[in-house]
């Protein structure tokens, strides 16, 4: 059986990749490569049957064009309803570990009907081979709940498992009916980008690090390279920084409550005296009564953590004050 899973193969002239005024799409990178389980782990190059067609279509913008690949599936966890592209061994314990995680978390994130596929692509061979534009960079694909990871076993492991864990963020929100109104594109965890983007990418932060630590963890450090108990120094509060995003979910979800030193003379206020489980935080992107009544896209940070204090008024006063810790 075979799947297919829309992506991009890269075109290129010689010379200056961005500036060549013609670009031509070579066969040589017009294929994909998957290692197949038996001795001495054979590889099969599928060649793409479209390139030709795509060389004499409407000129190519920024050195890539669509095109479809068949990949082989090679393993299919029906407990948990994986379906792997990859016969890779460490990254099917490795996902396997993650999906376990966020159903005991209260989120079942694959269904019979829908399962989650895994597709360990090699980086395209271009002159963008280290960049987050190469096209088989790993990222999610909500239309087909896809995510291709690319699995370098020379690179370090940790960076590995925070790139798996940060998709399977965006994971968790595949099929539900909610979804972030992203219109994806550059980011960085630090600077401002898009409201729904921040949203976006600092959700999947904050589900890594649920994946990684439990909510009792005082400072959990060892994902993305930081501590995520405590604001950097110098960080703005803005709900369109992707790391305030998550660091106010985290806040939400961890049990050590935080309670910055007041102003000289000033009272002190427990800015964070909430603990939300996981599922309660995953709700908001639920289909409920509630969820829908409000529409099914959600646009920003704030219009999130107004959908969370709808969800949970008891507590909203609570989650208010998380929220101006790191919005502002």
């Amino acid at each position: 059986m075979y799947n297919v899973l829309p992506d991009f193969v890269y075109a290129h002239v010689d010379g200056d990749p961005i500036t060549a005024p013609n670009w031509e799409l070579k066969p040589e990178h017009a294929y994909d490569e998957v290692t197949l389980p038996g001795p001495g782990s054979p590889k099969l190059k599928l060649p793409c049957a479209h390139w030709k067609l795509q060389q004499a279509a409407e000129p190519i913008t920024l050195g890539h064009v669509p095109c479809r690949h068949l990949l082989p599936e090679l393993h299919r966890d029906n407990s948990r309803h994986i379906v792997y592209c990859t016969a890779g061994a460490t990254l099917q314990t490795d996902v396997a570990r993650a999906v376990d995680r966020l159903v005991s978390l209260g989120v079942r994130m694959t269904t019979p009907l829908r399962p989650l596929r895994i597709y360990n692509r090699p980086l395209a061979p271009t002159p963008h081979d280290q960049g987050s534009d190469n096209p088989m960079w790993s990222r999610y694909d909500v239309g087909l709940h896809a995510l291709n990871v690319h699995f370098d076993p020379d690179a370090q492991r940790q960076a590995f498992l925070d790139t798996l864990h940060h998709e399977l963020g965006h994971a968790t929100l595949g099929h539900r009916c909610i979804q972030v109104s992203t219109p994806g594109g550059g980011h960085n965890i630090d600077t401002a980008s898009h409201p729904a983007l921040a949203l976006s990418e600092g959700w999947a932060h904050f589900v890594a690090l649920a994946i990684r630590f439990d909510q009792s963890k005082a400072n959990p450090a060892g994902y993305n390279g930081r501590s995520w108990e405590k604001r950097p120094a110098g960080l703005a509060r803005s709900p369109i920084v992707e790391s305030n995003v998550a660091l106010a979910l985290w806040d939400l979800y961890d049990i050590p409550n935080d309670t910055p030193a007041p102003p000289p003379g000033m009272a002190v206020i427990a800015n964070d005296a909430v603990t939300l489980p996981f599922a309660k935080l995953f709700a908001v992107f639920s289909p409920s009564l509630v969820t829908l009544r409000d529409g099914p896209t959600i646009d920003s940070a704030g219009e999130y953590f107004d959908r969370l204090c709808a969800l949970n008024p008891a507590q909203a006063v609570a989650i208010r004050r998380v929220q101006g810790m790191h919005f502002g």
